[in-house]
């Protein structure tokens, strides 16, 4: 399954880029790689997805810079005492092949604004929210913020998104079919207008 990260900065080119950003972090004493979702502090949470200690999927170094990625993996999901845990490991040999879907980091980070928060909202049954973190501003997190999430996409799967920033940003929407190769980033508006003319009605608020 590829890998993609899309934030406000995507509108540009109209797709997601490839890769999700992966870090050293030490749980439970030892040291592992994991997709860090968040911020770590008060009115804030840090989400972390561990990837496969045993069959850890390919992770690719910038040239420049100690910037790490991962472009192919498969997901799991752990049982643990707190919850559901994704963990990303590498990619498993089928005989039949896997449905499609592709793993996107969606994120409502963007321009810091007083008394402004961000948020991800899937708007369809085929973009599945896996694992959510926040980030925020100030000491204790209160005067504005974003959200930092892993969304699973299948074929047609819609995410709304509306970026810390108020009037300084725009709503987008991040978008998937197996036949476009990269998730589609683009104005909330022009998605309703391009789905109104292909024949459709309003999706999910």
């Amino acid at each position: 399954m590829r890998l993609y990260t899309a934030d406000d900065r995507c509108m540009e080119s109209g797709t997601a880029s490839r890769g999700i950003e992966v870090h050293k972090v030490t749980m439970g004493g030892v040291e592992i790689d994991a997709v860090l979702l968040g911020e770590m502090g008060r009115g804030r949470h840090l989400e972390k997805a561990p990837l496969d200690r045993r069959r850890p999927p390919a992770i690719s170094e910038e040239k420049r810079g100690p910037r790490r990625w991962v472009h192919f993996a498969d997901v799991r999901i752990a049982k643990t005492k707190r919850g559901a845990l994704v963990v990303l490991e590498a990619e498993r040999d089928r005989k039949r092949p896997a449905p499609p879907h592709v793993l996107v980091r969606v994120t409502s980070q963007a321009v810091y604004t007083r008394g402004t928060w961000g948020s991800v909202e899937p708007a369809n049954d085929r973009a599945r929210l896996l694992a959510q973190g926040h980030g925020a501003h100030g000491d204790a997190g209160r005067i504005g913020g974003w959200a930092d999430t892993l969304v699973l996409f299948e074929p047609g799967g819609v995410v709304k998104v509306f970026p810390e920033g108020g009037h300084k940003t725009e709503p987008f929407v991040v978008h998937w079919n197996e036949g476009d190769g990269h998730p589609e980033v683009m104005t909330l508006e022009d998605f309703e207008t391009v789905f109104a003319a292909l024949g459709g009605g309003e999706i999910e608020s």
